[in-house]
């Protein structure tokens, strides 16, 4: 299966011959994606030097979406994402 997430990268997820999938396991897997991708989207701004920048948000900000639990995921609007940082 191959998922375009926000940034327009694809990302593809094998699934062994015979093996079926479930709507639920395939929003996870979305989830999950998209959380790959938002910490992806971040990481310049906790190497970042400009003062403009709240690192330690955005580090707070990473661990949070570290620290989602994508167990209970049935459909990606049940998902509580995090607040970014400005």
């Amino acid at each position: 299966m191959k998922m375009q997430i926000g940034n327009g990268n694809v990302v593809e997820h094998v699934i062994a011959e015979g093996e079926t999938i479930t709507r639920i396991d395939r929003n996870r897997m979305i989830a999950r994606c998209k959380r790959n991708d938002l910490l992806a989207r971040t990481d310049l701004a906790v190497i970042s030097d400009d003062p403009a920048v709240d690192v330690e948000k955005f580090k707070t900000y990473r661990q949070e979406l570290r620290d989602m639990d994508f167990s209970a995921v049935t459909d990606m609007a049940s998902v509580s994402w995090p607040t970014k940082p400005e």
